[in-house]
């Protein structure tokens, strides 16, 4: 990776990191799902004093368990935090993904996910050049239908077992990139 690529990075998983940390009690079970290398986890760990399991299907480093895609390789209701940040429009099977987040998080447990704005049509249409973009230079594979209106997040929620706490525009992970980001906390009930 450049040393520009490098610092793009870290800018981004600062900005992640300062967003979710409220949301995660000290000393709390988190599960990332779709975790990448590790480096939101990592942090979350660190600064909230927490115990993490990170799994993606392509993990990037050493301690990102692999995964099938499908089933989370915990028992049920072990963590008080499930995160799923930028992942979930990656999922081929979103539905399933939720309720396994549902199904590893301890009841009142907290879900938070992170995705792009898409309550319009120019965010429809930044957020699809950007992940096409993303598709041709780096083959990051997405889902079209992975993305959604505050609406769609909420019903995808509710009929996952969720009850939606949140819902905020935490702004652009990338100043330079017109992406805009939702952060959603949502209950295990």
């Amino acid at each position: 990776m450049t040393a520009i690529a490098e610092r793009i990075k870290r800018h981004r998983v600062e900005f992640l990191v300062r967003a979710i940390l409220p949301h995660v009690s000290m000393k709390s079970f988190v599960c990332d799902i779709g975790a990448g290398d590790g480096a939101i986890t990592g942090q979350i760990e660190d600064a909230g004093n927490c115990w993490c399991d990170a799994y993606d299907v392509k993990p990037g480093s050493g301690w990102v368990r692999a995964y099938d895609g499908r089933t989370i390789p915990e028992p049920g209701g072990c963590n008080d935090v499930v995160l799923c940040v930028a992942s979930l429009h990656h999922c081929e099977d979103q539905p399933r993904v939720l309720r396994e987040a549902r199904r590893v998080l301890r009841p009142g447990g907290r879900l938070i996910v992170v995705e792009d704005r898409y309550d319009s049509a120019w965010d429809r249409l930044v957020v699809h050049a950007f992940h096409y973009y993303l598709w041709a230079v780096e083959r990051m594979p997405f889902r079209g239908d992975g993305f959604g209106t505050r609406a769609d997040w909420h019903r995808r929620l509710e009929l996952a077992g969720f009850r939606v706490d949140s819902f905020e525009e935490i702004g652009r992970p990338l100043p330079w990139v017109p992406l805009v980001n939702v952060l959603i906390v949502a209950e295990a009930v």
